[in-house]
């Protein structure tokens, strides 16, 4: 029983000492938000390496977000700081940013007025019988109005956290903004 103990003590104390760590990425444009999911036991801080030559260390902090300045891959990693006498454990990971491919414009002086809350999208425009479509970065439609007025109010309190693309079409121009929604 006592080489038992013996074998196991040793073997616990092993695993609960090394050192683990793993990060998810989601990706909206060029801005990702980074979580780490796994860690180790005793860090006391994250060292993010972006791979776009910015850096960054935090303590107390297991999500960021960081904007890169192009739409590319980037070989990015995250270490894992270790108290004294720990060991350190890091993870890199591929992270593609996109291009979303809209300016916010404002053609023929159809220049939209916007209220945005966590709960609801007000939009006001200057020309009635427009149509109002919103979707988001992936294309799905989340909101289409046919000869609205000259505003409209959109219920945004159950959509996911991100960018959301609002065409207004009359029937001169077409023009398109962005919001980011945030709850």
């Amino acid at each position: 029983m006592k080489k038992l103990i013996l074998l196991i003590i040793p073997f616990f104390f092993s695993n609960l000492l090394s050192a683990q760590i793993d990060f998810i990425s989601q990706t909206n444009g060029r801005t990702v938000f980074f979580k780490v999911t796994k860690m180790g036991l005793f860090y006391e801080g994250y060292y993010w390496v972006f791979g776009d030559g910015q850096t960054l260390i935090e303590i107390g902090r297991d999500t960021i977000t960081h904007t890169y300045d192009s739409t590319k891959t980037y070989n990015m990693c995250v270490y894992g700081i270790p108290m004294p006498g720990a060991p350190a454990d890091s993870i890199c990971r591929t992270i593609n940013t996109y291009f979303t491919g809209l300016t916010d414009k404002y053609e023929n002086e159809l220049k939209p007025d916007y209220l945005q809350s966590t709960k609801s999208l007000t939009i006001k425009f200057p020309k009635s019988k427009s149509i109002v479509s919103i979707h988001d970065t992936k294309g799905t439609c989340c909101y289409l109005q046919k000869d609205t007025d000259n505003s409209i109010v959109v219920d945004i309190e159950n959509w996911t956290n991100g960018i959301y693309i609002i065409s207004i079409l009359t029937d001169e121009r077409q023009t398109r903004f962005r919001i980011l929604v945030e709850h």
